[in-house]
Formats: C-alpha cells, structure tokens, sequence
C-alpha cells in the first residue's frame, strides 16, 4: 500500500484512538476487576471473590481479549504509519508487538483455565486457582519485556521522523518496561523493581498514552514525506 496523506491521517487514528480504548479496557480489566477480585496473599479470598463475581470477572477476561485484539490493529496501523520512515524496522517492531499479543494470549488462557474451574470447586480448588493468577502475571510480565523492545522501536521511528520528544519518550519507556520486568523475573529483585517500577511509571505512561494523544491531534496532520 502506497502511503498518501489520507492513509497517513487514517492510520494515526486508527492507532490513536485504538491505544487509548485499550487504556480504558486496562484500566477495567486490571486496575478495578483484577486488583478488586485477586488477593495474592490470600487465596481462599480470591476464590470466593471469583465465586461471588463471576460475572465481573468473565467482564476482566473479555476485557482482555479486547486489549489483544487492539493490539494487533495497532501493531498494523503503526506498521503502516512509520512504513515511509523505514520499511524493515516498522515491520519488525510490528512484529515484536504481534509477539508480545501472542503472549498476552497465553496468559489471557490461565484466566479462562480459572472459568471452568470455578464450575466445580473442591478442596483444592483455591490453591488451583493461585497458581493460574500467577502464571498469568508471570507470563503477562514477560510479555511486557518484549512490549518494552516494540517501544523502543517505536521511538527509533520517531526520531528517525524528526519527532525528538516523543522519540526520546518512547525509547526511555520501552527501557523502563524491560528493565523492570526482567528484574521481577528474580524474587531477590522484586523490591528494586517494585521502586524502580513508581519512579518509571510516570515515562512509561506519559511515552505511550502520549503519543497516542499525538496520534489523534497532529499525527493525522502529518504528510507522506514529512
């Protein structure tokens, strides 16, 4: 596909406001039903919390699917958008970013295990459940670590469009994505990264949700050989 200004604009909309559903959905999935459902230090709590919403927590997984669904139609647009700047490293961050949806689905997998087990519930059943969380926010981490690299090309892109800010923005939040998840990997470094996690947050935040605010109001503006 040839770029032209109109596919230019309506690629940085797509990408804008599909970045921005997908911020509201996480802050839905994660921020209100996950962290008012999971208890980690208390898994008996968080089976009954599931029993008792069932309905929000099917809510959280749909909100999931969501998120991967965005993902891929950003990692598209993206593709498209920076494909004038530079064709081989646009399709390989696209396709980082695929890697890191495919991930996402994996761990969106644990949290539909914990459905069919809430069906039938035992003895053993809260325990079961833990062990899924878990391995959900284990393989949602390290997924986050490959998320961090697709930022950092992102920001390559960037600056190589002459959009210094955001450049430098994208490329220290994808840093600060892979530097703090590789070190949640390690039970030692957890309390480094749980710190290093709120002095970064404001750049990993601001780099992505930024951008896609961009996006919207002067991305669309922006020219096939601008």
């Amino acid at each position: 596909m040839k770029a032209t200004n109109t596919s230019l604009s309506r690629f940085a909309i797509i990408a804008g406001a599909s970045l921005l559903l997908m911020a509201i959905t996480a802050g839905f999935s994660f921020g209100y039903a996950h962290s008012k459902i999971v208890l980690l230090d208390d898994a008996n709590t968080t089976l009954q919390n599931l029993i008792i919403s069932k309905g929000l927590f099917q809510a959280e997984i749909l909100g999931w699917c969501l998120i991967l669904v965005l993902d891929v139609i950003v990692a598209w647009a993206l593709y498209y958008f920076f494909k004038s700047v530079n064709k081989s490293i646009s399709a390989l961050t696209a396709w980082i970013r695929i890697i890191y949806s495919i991930i996402l689905g994996m761990a969106i997998g644990q949290l539909m295990t914990i459905c069919k087990l809430l069906e039938e519930t035992s003895e053993g059943t809260a325990q079961i459940v833990m062990e899924h969380i878990q391995s959900f926010e284990n393989i949602w981490t390290l997924g986050l670590i490959v998320f961090g690299f697709h930022l950092i090309g992102l920001g390559y892109l960037a600056l190589k469009s002459k959009l210094r800010f955001w450049g430098v923005l994208l490329i220290v939040a994808g840093f600060s994505y892979s530097l703090v998840c590789t070190l949640k990997q390690f039970q030692s470094l957890e309390s480094l990264a749980a710190n290093l996690e709120m002095i970064l947050s404001i750049p990993m935040t601001v780099g992505e949700l930024g951008f896609a605010v961009w996006l919207l109001v002067r991305g669309k503006k922006r020219t096939a050989a601008s």
